[in-house]
């Protein structure tokens, strides 16, 4: 990396902490909630691949 854009980085990173933006967001909560509403996709999307709710025609 380059000096200006680790000193932009840097820049960034300290602009964030001085807004409070880490203290805003409950990023276990977060996760939670993104864990879940992936969960329940991957599960409806399974459930929609059960064999007995797979039909064959007949040739």
């Amino acid at each position: 990396m380059k000096k200006e854009q680790v000193d932009r980085l840097l820049e960034v990173i300290n602009e964030y902490h001085s807004l409070g933006i880490a203290e805003q967001i409950d990023y276990q909560k977060f996760s939670l909630y993104s864990l879940i509403t992936h969960s329940t996709a991957i599960e409806c999307s399974t459930r929609a691949l059960r064999p007995k709710d797979v039909r064959f025609r007949s040739r």
